[in-house]
């Protein structure tokens, strides 16, 4: 009986594990995707003034 509830610990314990990095990596996704996002309206807004200023 007491080693069936160490199995159920252990399931809930991987189980956060999982749930903790699936989160950790959404974050780090999120927040890339942003940067990314940032830096394309940057890099147009910056292109965009460099073809103006070659004309």
């Amino acid at each position: 009986m007491r080693q069936n509830a160490h199995i159920h610990t252990l399931e809930t314990s991987i189980c956060n594990q999982i749930l903790q990095i699936i989160s950790y990596k959404l974050i780090i996704y999120i927040y890339l995707a942003g940067n990314r996002l940032k830096c394309a309206s940057n890099c147009s807004r910056n292109s965009g003034l460099a073809t103006t200023s070659s004309l």
